[in-house]
């Protein structure tokens, strides 16, 4: 089967409807044919199917003519008829597997491809492990419950699961990739047949997936279908065999019945440049302290690091006032004490990085000069110092001094 993995499937009417008898309405007559119905996309593109593709049709009949009726685990009017496409529409695989049409309304479920199926209520499905045939995992669901007593149903399928493709240029990238494989991954999945919701099975554990390649030496892209998960940016999502990894930038969600395109970007030139702290506060008495600095080049595929591309770059810096200082070879700032009691103070430290032009800086913030006072020295004498017992006068003389003090000294 060929396709391009869309949600929805659209043949003409006209060509579909050849080789299944008009609505008669009698019972038996002639089997049930099912065509591609034309429905209006919110995803991605279409899907062709090709002869001899098969799908499972469950059949079930109605108890109240205005209520569609629902699967049951067993003992429905059809349990999992299969049906061939023959170019134009589905058929039945043999009269075994025909469906007739009744005079009581019938609702039908579909799902491709086709495969046992114990109880539709809890379809167990799995992806391929190999996905070189795409198409086998490509689970697909659709159901009509129209209750018409037609024989010409029309069936409108809808991708379930979810799908990655990462376009691979090789001009772009570097080199060729000869395989992909999608990184530990969920490949199992339940699904109830009448109503079309469906579970991923966590409990199932984790397996590489060999992605599909298609496309010429030059341009490439892979391809995998897999169940609704969460893959980490922590841990590579694929890995080509050229030992290539593709990391995705963050945790991210792919959800059924998505298609996400993601592509394999080339070698990238990167510049890292930063420096630690970017803010520092300090005393007006000044000080030193020493800053952290990284400079340097290096190589990254979708974000991640190339091992043995780094270089180290060298950079230029400047201060903005000059009560700051900085030693390059030590990479320690010297500030000078702020004297000034009424104002704090700012100035900048600058570094360029010439090869790249990039630009970091630390500010530095000083405080105001901080007064302080020293202890009262007190003296005190008199003149005389003594007096006769008739009494007579002594001239006092005394002081009281601190020290004012700025930064403490």
């Amino acid at each position: 089967m060929k396709k391009h993995f869309l949600s929805y499937i659209s043949v003409l009417l006209l060509a579909l409807l050849l080789g299944c008898e008009k609505d008669t309405g009698t019972s038996g007559s002639s089997p049930v044919c099912f065509y591609l119905s034309p429905e209006p996309s919110t995803r991605a593109t279409d899907t062709e199917f090709e002869k001899g593709d098969a799908i499972g049709v469950f059949a079930a009949a109605r108890d109240d003519e205005s209520v569609p009726a629902q699967l049951r685990p067993s003992g429905n009017f059809a349990d999992n008829k299969k049906y061939i496409f023959d170019g134009e529409k589905f058929v039945p695989d043999g009269e075994s597997n025909s469906i007739f049409i009744t005079s009581y309304p019938i609702d039908y479920y579909a799902y491709y491809p086709y495969a046992t199926v114990d109880n539709p209520l809890e379809f167990t499905f799995h992806v391929a492990a190999d996905q070189e045939s795409l198409t086998e995992s490509d689970l697909m669901y659709a159901r009509n419950t129209d209750g018409s007593g037609k024989n010409n149903i029309p069936l409108t399928f809808i991708h379930k699961l979810s799908k990655v493709v990462v376009p691979y240029s090789r001009e772009n990238v570097g080199g060729a990739a000869g395989t992909a494989v999608v990184n530990d991954a969920y490949t199992g999945c339940i699904m109830n047949l009448s109503t079309g919701e469906i579970r991923t099975l966590f409990d199932d554990g984790q397996q590489d997936i060999v992605m599909f390649k298609d496309g010429n030496a030059a341009d490439v892209s892979f391809s995998a279908i897999f169940p609704e998960q969460t893959f980490s940016a922590a841990d590579p999502f694929i890995i080509f065999d050229d030992s290539k990894e593709f990391k995705l930038s963050a945790d991210r969600l792919f959800e059924s019945e998505h298609v996400v395109e993601l592509p394999f970007m080339g070698k990238i030139l990167e510049y890292q440049f930063a420096v630690t702290p970017i803010e520092k506060n300090i005393s007006s008495k000044g000080g030193t302290f020493n800053l952290a600095i990284a400079s340097k080049k290096y190589y990254s595929v979708n974000g991640t690091l190339i091992p043995g591309t780094e270089t180290p770059l060298d950079y230029d810096c400047s201060s903005s006032v000059d009560w700051i200082t900085f030693d390059k070879p030590t990479l320690e700032v010297t500030v000078a004490e702020n004297t000034d009691t009424d104002n704090s103070r700012t100035g900048i430290i600058t570094f360029k990085q010439a090869e790249s032009d990039k630009q970091v800086s630390c500010t530095v913030t000083q405080s105001a000069g901080e007064i302080t006072y020293g202890a009262w020295t007190v003296t005190i004498s008199a003149n005389p110092t003594t007096i006769a017992a008739v009494g007579g006068t002594s001239t006092l003389t005394y002081s009281a001094v601190r020290n004012v003090l700025t930064n403490g000294t």
